[in-house]
């Protein structure tokens, strides 16, 4: 027959873990506002091998000291492997660590606990809910610590009509480093791990700025672009069709963070339509059009009519809406299309040019549309309005105008013009 004290000591083992746990699961219900992963597998991972170890101590009678060694790297072991079980390891070292010194922090709390409970009279010791008042005495506080520093609401960013350019807010290193973890287990050919990555990402992000916070649309931006692109050198459109979502879902979140008419809602609405119309190069969906109509109307709201965003936004439209399978041969739907280009050449202001979007390089953009439409004669007249006035520019911007203009007439093979007699 099973020793009675044998039996109480086992029952002691387990009731003593169980008090701990529900205690933990106080600290979790009172800072749930602000719990990391890291946190909740750090409490859980490390509480199974705390409770493992505990049943050891009581079943073979270990010294203390070696109990309090084996206690701690039991809270930091349950962290680690809840984490790596999790997959954060090796994506998210950092969190893993995080995980195990939670685990490290619970064990030394165990310790603690069961110091408190040592000097306790022996009555009281055989009463479980003096051990549960010890608990709770050092849960609540933590939990209410973690509680007063939730991060405040976010502010609302106002509108800023003096902006000049928006699209090197975020750059290219700088987007391909906030989704690194991701989008490594793209490259590794593990979709469902990446999923997983920037959906934790993202949800951290609302967890430690709010809902509608201008990192949560970084996040989702980035991923956009950085999926699409490794798509494009891979060759894979599977991965690019898959960046629409996330592109999509970036511009419902900038809309959240800086309100439905600033610059950067244009941005997003530009980068959703690039990607459908690259990759739908012959006849793109409508939806292409609708949001460069919309990046439009906001860039020349908050930029001006004059600037190089609004400028380049008229020619993507221009553009869109002159392709074959769009006009038809429809001369209603080519003076459409064309006449987005020619309100592009009548913005851009002498003095005011910028960037690429100089007049001759403009008149190429509209030659290109006539051409691609059987229509070589205004073609012609657009390349020699270009040829004309590259006298005008500078010697940077002369030399993009005329590779725009070389390059309409190598696609549509055009001679060149002679050069004027000395």
């Amino acid at each position: 027959m099973m020793n009675s004290q044998y039996l109480k000591s086992v029952l002691r083992g387990l009731v003593e873990p169980l008090l701990a746990g529900l205690a933990l699961l106080t600290l979790f219900l009172i800072s749930i506002d602000m719990l990391w992963l890291d946190l909740a597998l750090g409490l859980s991972g490390g509480l199974v091998l705390l409770i493992i170890t505990n049943l050891a101590w009581r079943r073979y009678q270990l010294p203390a000291a070696a109990t309090h060694v084996i206690t701690a790297m039991a809270g930091i072991a349950g962290g680690g492997l809840a984490a790596i079980a999790w997959g954060l390891f090796p994506y998210y070292i950092g969190d893993t660590l995080a995980a195990s010194l939670v685990g490290l922090a619970m064990a030394l709390m165990w310790l603690l606990l069961d110091g408190v409970a040592g000097i306790l009279p022996q009555p009281r010791m055989r009463n479980p809910g003096w051990l549960l008042l010890c608990l709770l005495m050092l849960a609540c506080p933590l939990g209410v610590v973690l509680f007063l520093q939730r991060p405040p609401p976010p502010m609302s960013i106002p509108m800023l009509p003096d902006i000049e350019e928006t699209k090197d807010r975020i750059s290219s290193d700088a987007m391909e480093a906030l989704v690194a973890p991701a989008m490594r287990a793209v490259r590794a050919d593990d979709r469902s791990q990446a999923e997983f990555l920037i959906e934790r990402q993202i949800e951290a992000a609302r967890i430690a700025h709010g809902a509608g916070s201008v990192r949560e649309a970084d996040i989702l931006m980035s991923y956009g672009v950085e999926l699409y692109s490794e798509g494009q050198l891979s060759d894979n459109r599977s991965i690019q069709q898959e960046s629409l979502g996330y592109l999509r879902r970036a511009v419902t979140a900038t809309r959240a963070a800086f309100g439905p008419r600033h610059p950067e809602v244009a941005l997003a609405l530009h980068s959703l339509a690039d990607a459908e119309i690259d990759l739908a190069k012959a006849n793109p969906p409508t939806t292409a059009d609708a949001a460069l109509i919309e990046a439009h109307a906001i860039r020349a709201a908050a930029l001006g009519r004059h600037n190089m965003e609004t400028i380049g936004t008229l020619v993507a439209i221009g553009a869109l809406k002159g392709l074959p399978a769009r006009v038809k041969a429809n001369p209603v739907r080519l003076a459409e299309a064309t006449a987005w280009l020619e309100k592009a050449i009548a913005d851009a202001a002498p003095g005011r040019e910028l960037g690429k979007f100089t007049r001759p390089a403009l008149h190429a953009h509209l030659a290109r549309i006539y051409l691609a439409n059987g229509q070589r004669r205004k073609g012609l007249h657009e390349l020699a309005q270009a040829q004309s006035g590259l006298a005008e520019l500078d010697e940077a911007h002369a030399f993009h105008a005329t590779m725009k203009i070389n390059n309409v007439r190598s696609d549509f093979d055009l001679p060149s013009p002679t050069p004027p007699r000395r």
